[in-house]
């Protein structure tokens, strides 16, 4: 699986977590957790980056959390 909507949008931007963090009012951990796959982006997250950053919802609701290596 490749990157997610809001990591390539992080990564093309270069905004740091901490960064994206603070516009978005999330905390540190979630963006960071939702930009590497980890947990899936939840509709209030996903308005809150599109509001901000004008990702769109449905490529940010179309990421799924992505499975843990066994």
């Amino acid at each position: 699986m490749g990157k997610t909507a809001l990591r390539q949008y992080l990564d093309l931007t270069g905004l740091s977590y901490r960064e994206a963090a603070r516009r978005t009012g999330l905390t540190h951990q979630s963006v960071f957790m939702h930009a590497r796959g980890k947990t899936p982006i939840g509709a209030a997250s996903a308005l809150i980056y599109y509001r901000v950053f004008g990702i769109s919802l449905e490529k940010l609701l179309a990421d799924k959390a992505m499975p843990r290596p066994k």
